[in-house]
């Protein structure tokens, strides 16, 4: 029977788990942590062209937080003529006249630049000078905007703190739209009791996973690049995947990379790894046997044999920048490519239900619609590749894997202080939910770790914006169709309770159960109970002394519930 050691999960004392406080506001493609009471202007409806529907505002000790609602997707970024005016200090006296505020910040989005008033200067900034980060990357007609709420320009500190005023505008002419409406500009005081949240990441693998998978641009082969080296080897030894998934190593082959990770002992020379090197630049390390590769639109197509299940991995490098076409290409080139081997015309047909994830640098910098064709199954160019599908076994479509990048407010996967274009998501992970579950991700940033953390973990403060100007992405999966035949299915109607416990664990379920087991940490059996068991029952475990443990719950139906508890 397969077990699991759940004693780095447990002992918290290991400084590989980090929790923070209670959540605010997360740049992640989410509304639902905004609430109606954050609405500071609601005027849809008032100008025929570019129409700015809603504004909302929060704020944590860090960061200055907005979200815009418009009428039409745009690229915030590239095609817009929005402009953001803050008085900082609330006095229209001071600062770049506004329709009634003075502006310390006006920032212009479409050109990716902004001005800091002070006096009779100004001076030029970019994103990295205000901290500033938006979400979503891709074309949208709702946006969130992170300001940090702290920082330096000129040699002058800036701090927005108590009441400030403030406008949105459409930069094209007297006819264009304002929020809120010219003369009636925002105002908006400060909490100072909203704590920021950083998220609760767990760097180390999670235990009840059947893997760990990791996507990382390693930036053109820089992970041979001498000067970089001690970055890559802290985060790759801090990482451990069992599955790892390279793009932009153009210049050395697999066996290089797997050469550089056993002498970084990144990975054991005793243990057996597999290699595979796809298209140009798609490098794919595992500890699991590799079945099946080949190249797709250059990129990788890998199956491989966990614990005698295929996963199908598409590993992906899309096209850089402006090039909507060139993605679009490849993803439908992708799809049809999946749409046949589920259907058993390809070289190596899809066994049923076999999970499939879709992994890599995705370059997402332009319509939102290469993102839902992944999603939907939606081939673009359906005269070359093909009809639409579903992706899912279950027909409905991939999940979009958002984690936290680690330490800010957000889940950005890309930074480059050197460019203008702000802080982005431009990695993903794609999975089929039907038969994967994601038990911990993040998105890896030492930045955003503490010093404490980074010492335990012999971490750098600055490794991962050394190492790449992309960050790690990390999943934990489990197959939620167990390979054994016992236990095929998490029960999601089965729970159980007190934890800890003293002297009995009642569990609850709708249907009755057949067997009830107790392990250790190490997987030793230590009780096994089979009689008198209904649909509510309760288990005795007062004989066991004070520590962790792992309860599994088996009924008639085959579904099962496994978690681990303490004995007090």
């Amino acid at each position: 029977m397969k077990m699991y050691l759940l004693i780095t999960h447990l002992l918290l004392h290991l400084a590989l788990f980090y929790s923070v406080n209670a959540q605010t506001i997360i740049l992640d493609e989410s509304i639902s942590d905004w609430s109606d009471n954050d609405i500071v202007a609601n005027e849809k409806g008032d100008n025929t062209t570019l129409d700015f529907e809603t504004l909302s505002v929060s704020n944590d000790e860090t960061y200055l937080f907005l979200r815009l609602k418009i009428n039409n997707e745009l690229l915030l970024q590239s095609n817009s003529n929005i402009l953001f005016a803050l008085d900082i200090d609330n006095n229209a006296q001071t600062g770049f006249a506004v329709e009634g505020i003075g502006s310390e910040l006006i920032f212009n989005f479409g050109n990716r630049t902004g001005k800091i008033y002070r006096g009779n200067n100004d001076f030029e900034i970019f994103h990295d000078d205000i901290g500033l980060i938006t979400s979503p990357t891709v074309s949208s007609d709702e946006f969130e905007i992170a300001i940090e709420r702290r920082f330096n320009v000129g040699g002058t500190e800036y701090f927005i703190g108590n009441d400030i005023s403030f406008y949105f505008l459409d930069n094209r002419g007297s006819t264009s739209d304002y929020i809120p409406n010219r003369g009636n500009a925002a105002r908006y005081t400060l909490n100072e009791n909203l704590i920021s949240n950083n998220s609760n990441f767990q760097i180390e693998k999670d235990p009840l996973s059947d893997f760990r998978i990791l996507s990382y641009n390693v930036r053109r082969d820089d992970i041979f690049d001498p000067s970089k080296a001690e970055a890559y080897q802290n985060i790759l030894q801090t990482l451990i995947p069992d599955v790892f998934c390279f793009q932009e190593i153009y210049d050395n082959s697999a066996q290089d990379v797997y050469d550089r990770l056993i002498s970084w002992n990144v990975l054991d020379p005793n243990d057996e790894w597999f290699l595979a090197k796809n298209g140009n630049d798609i490098i794919t390390i595992s500890k699991f046997p590799i079945k099946f590769d080949r190249e797709i639109g250059g990129n990788g197509m890998i199956v491989l044999d966990v614990n005698n299940r295929d996963v199908i991995v598409f590993n992906l490098h899309l096209p850089c920048c402006d090039n909507d076409q060139g993605r679009v290409n490849e993803i439908d080139q992708m799809l049809a490519l999946i749409r046949e081997s589920k259907n058993g015309n390809s070289s190596y047909p899809f066994a049923e239900n076999s999970p499939i994830v879709i992994l890599g640098d995705m370059n997402f910098v332009g319509f939102s619609s290469q993102v839902n064709s992944i999603i939907n199954g939606d081939v673009i160019n359906t005269s070359q590749y093909g009809n639409d599908f579903s992706i899912d076994w279950d027909n409905s479509g991939l999940a979009d894997l958002i984690p936290q990048t680690t330490g800010f407010s957000s889940s950005f996967t890309w930074k480059n202080t050197s460019s203008s274009f702000f802080p982005g998501r431009l990695d993903y992970i794609f999975y089929t939910d039907s038969q994967l579950e994601s038990l911990n991700s993040l998105v890896f940033n030492t930045r955003g770790i503490n010093e404490q953390a980074l010492l335990s973990n012999n971490l750098n403060l600055r490794d991962t914006e050394t190492a790449s100007d992309h960050s790690p992405l990390i999943s934990d999966f489990k197959f939620k169709v167990e390979v054994s035949n016992s236990k095929p299915i998490v029960n999601q109607y089965l729970k159980f309770y007190p934890n800890p416990a003293t002297d009995r664990i009642f569990v609850e379920s709708n249907n009755k159960a057949k067997e009830i087991n107790v392990y250790a940490v190490d997987g030793t059996l230590i009780i096994k109970h089979m009689e008198d068991l209904s649909s509510s029952t309760f288990l005795e475990v007062e004989v066991l002394q004070s520590g962790y443990y792992i309860l599994e719950v088996l009924l008639i139906d085959g579904t099962y519930l496994r978690k681990p508890f303490v004995k007090k």
